[in-house]
């Protein structure tokens, strides 16, 4: 799974391996003094939230504006490369890096399948489910399921 979610969804539902290009809400780091803290051990009632060293802690989540890490971006894109079947959820891909992930894949052969409430301006998909992600998901599993 490669995501632009920043809420760890993903992990809570079982996910293994989750690559988060935009970084994850549940830990932040001093920018003072880099000491990293798990949400629970903070009080947001106090906003900037403060390091012991009296430095701001900035959650680990990617702000406009700043780069992708680097590790998650070189797993994509090797993700990307061997992929067969690439499913595109949710997203326009229109903003880059992740929107190259699709023409990657694509360029190796991979089918897309796009699922999203509405077609993007995108043409990298070879099928367009539109609907609901949990709604069409649960269709393909169920399919997927029914074959044997």
């Amino acid at each position: 799974v490669i995501t632009q979610n920043i809420d760890d969804l993903h992990q809570k539902a079982g996910s293994k391996e989750v690559i988060e290009f935009h970084g994850n809400f549940k830990t932040l780091t001093c920018l003072n003094c880099r000491n990293k803290y798990s949400i629970e051990e903070i009080n947001l009632e106090n906003i900037p939230p403060k390091c012991m060293c009296n430095g701001i802690l900035k959650p680990d989540i990617i702000f406009f504006g700043e780069n992708i890490p680097k590790e998650a971006l070189i797993k994509s894109y090797e993700m990307a490369n061997r992929c067969d079947i690439m499913l595109v959820i949710g997203t326009s891909c229109l903003v880059y890096p992740a929107g190259e992930l699709p023409i990657i894949a694509k360029k190796n052969r991979a089918k897309i399948i796009e699922i999203n409430k509405q077609e993007s301006m995108s043409n990298f998909a070879r099928y367009f489910l539109k609907g609901k992600a949990g709604e069409i998901l649960s269709k393909i599993l169920k399919e997927i399921r029914g074959m044997h």
